[in-house]
């Protein structure tokens, strides 16, 4: 039922034929006063026909002429509804008063052509008179035919009465489902918020925790360099080992706390969006990873980026760990080779089926099975052991985490042995805020 009411009365994506003519008051006017009229005009015929067909019982085409005031009643309606879609758009009710009134004319334009032989043979005067004296002696048969027809009327009324009464019961039925569907959709949005605040909590304790781990790792860090550096001749080779094991453990965490710090920190409410050169973004991590590409003796080719609306820190945030991870998965004797490029789509972005740009990173590495292209977006997830690959596991994640900041969608590519591919769609314009009340954005 409320898929029904959507569909007549459901005006959210539409606009009202008012703002196709600008709402100026005069044209305003000359279109609801012209419907109005012929409106009101329209209803005035079929009144005037239900008269003339219950003053003049004796009148032939009954039927034709009922059928001609139902469609010029029709008519009346769709003017009406005209009238309104000036200020509401109920394009889904008009269109089935407009189909109720197509049928109506149909119907109507059908039964004119069985009716024109029998016009033609209506008799003369004189005929008629005669017709009048045989039609006499048939009066009392008709009598009792009336009161049969009578008879069978007020059972007819009789069960019209009791299904109305069925029809109010079941109304009211879908009434109540309708304030129970109310409550639920009421007690969702509440569990909605209570979820979203539940989530900001979170990152605010992954925040306030990670940054609190920062001091006690110094000082292990500091404290190990220290033992070290001034016993390291008075230490046997084991407790030497030990503490090399302590200081890369408190490396690794340390880093794992600043991984978490800036997951933490990834808020949409955070972005400055801009306009962000892909190209140039590229340029500069290429840089800084200059030296690493050296090792390796790998290869890095850019094609043509784009523009696009974002955030800077975030995209190149996002390059960087796409671009390291591409260069440092890779089989020990071969040489990694990464390819950067993008392409415009018209439409189908995300979300908001726009346009956008579809950019992909390549590379010839070590790659992954394809069932585990979903986890590896998850927070301390890994394919591979510490022994094998340095890493926090939480890289990715940071990836997945900007790309949904900038309402876009990131996916991977890959099997085993055959390197990865990983495309990341962001939209071509990008709202500047966020409005939940009006379920609208600014865009940029």
């Amino acid at each position: 039922m409320q898929a029904i009411y959507e569909y007549l009365f459901g005006a959210a994506s539409f606009v009202p034929h008012g703002y196709c003519l600008a709402w100026r008051p005069d044209l305003i006017a000359i279109h609801a006063l012209s419907d109005g009229v012929i409106a009101v005009s329209y209803f005035s015929i079929p009144i005037a026909l239900i008269l003339l067909l219950n003053k003049r019982e004796d009148l032939a085409f009954k039927r034709t002429f009922g059928l001609f005031a139902l469609f010029i009643f029709a008519c009346g309606v769709t003017h009406l509804t005209g009238m309104i879609m000036l200020w509401e758009p109920y394009y889904g009710a008009q269109g089935m008063i407009k189909l109720m009134t197509a049928l109506i004319s149909v119907i109507t334009a059908i039964s004119l052509w069985p009716m024109l032989p029998k016009v033609l043979a209506l008799p003369g005067p004189s005929q008629l008179r005669a017709m009048n004296e045989r039609l006499a002696d048939e009066i009392s048969d008709k009598n009792e035919a009336q009161i049969q027809l009578h008879n069978a009327y007020s059972q007819m009324e009789a069960q019209v009465v009791a299904r109305t009464r069925e029809l109010q019961e079941v109304n009211q039925r879908l009434k109540e489902d309708v304030q129970r569907r109310t409550l639920l959709e009421e007690e969702l949005r509440e569990k909605a918020e209570l979820l979203t605040a539940t989530n900001a909590e979170l990152e605010r304790f992954a925040y306030v925790a990670s940054h609190d781990l920062q001091e006690p790792l110094r000082k292990i860090q500091a404290f190990s360099d220290l033992l070290k550096r001034e016993y390291e001749n008075d230490l046997p080779e084991e407790a030497l080992q030990y503490v090399l094991i302590m200081q890369n453990a408190a490396h690794r965490m340390n880093k794992q706390t600043k991984d978490i710090l800036t997951l933490s920190r990834l808020s949409w409410d955070s972005i400055k969006f801009a306009s962000v050169d892909l190209a140039e973004v590229v340029e500069e991590v290429e840089f800084d990873l200059a030296e690493r590409i050296e090792e390796s003796g790998g290869k890095l080719e850019i094609g043509d980026l784009p523009l696009v609306p974002g955030d800077r820190t975030q995209i190149r945030l996002l390059m960087q760990n796409l671009l390291v991870n591409a260069f440092k998965y890779r089989a020990a004797d071969s040489t990694p080779e990464v390819k950067v490029n993008a392409t415009l789509h018209e439409r189908g972005a995300p979300g908001t089926g726009g346009a956008y740009v579809e950019l992909t990173i390549q590379d010839n590495g070590i790659g992954f099975n394809q069932e585990d292209a979903e986890r590896i977006f998850s927070i301390f997830q890994r394919l591979h052991g510490r022994s094998e690959f340095d890493g926090t596991g939480i890289g990715l994640a940071i990836c997945k985490k900007i790309v949904e900041n900038h309402n876009g969608a990131i996916e991977a590519v890959s099997s085993r042995g055959e390197g990865a591919i990983f495309k990341i769609q962001l939209p071509t314009s990008q709202p500047t805020r966020r409005n939940n009340d009006a379920g609208r954005n600014e865009a940029i």
